[in-house]
């Protein structure tokens, strides 16, 4: 059985571009409004400033993304980029200080922590993992289509 590892690393920018995107497809994700400020905290999850504009008042709101939440937005992302990822992989992602690794393992069975460690991976500071289960990518693809 071919065995399979993907690495997309998403800076703060693309981060921003992938969770404007899934906003286009999911409007209940969250709130409409511009993001002001996306920044990796705790290395498990991302803050996101979003302004809303209200009956001609505009209003700062904060919002935290944690796994799912996280990565369906960047599986959006890599989809919409032609990047291809294997439905049945392993979805998980990695933070770091600066950046959020997206891993797609595939027909693996692999201790992701110690693997990051003998890669010398080192800015990358903790890990969140979801099975293939937790997002529904034939959902993401037909919204695509």
């Amino acid at each position: 059985m071919v065995q399979e590892v993907r690495q997309v690393m998403l800076n703060v920018d693309e981060i921003v571009a992938a969770i404007d995107d899934y906003r286009q497809i999911s409007p209940e994700f969250l709130p409409a409004g511009k993001i002001t400020s996306c920044q990796i905290t705790d290395f498990d999850s991302v803050n996101i400033a979003i302004e809303i504009m209200r009956d001609g008042f505009i209003r700062q709101s904060s919002f935290t993304l944690r796994g799912a939440e996280l990565l369906k937005p960047l599986v959006y992302f890599c989809l919409q980029k032609g990047i291809p990822l294997p439905r049945d992989g392993r979805k998980v992602a990695l933070f770091g200080e600066t950046a959020v690794m997206l891993c797609i393992t595939r027909n693996m069975d692999v201790d992701l922590p110690a693997w990051i460690a003998a890669m010398r991976l080192d800015q990358i500071k903790s890990v969140t993992a979801l099975s293939p289960a937790d997002i529904d990518l034939g959902m993401i693809a037909r919204r695509k289509a």
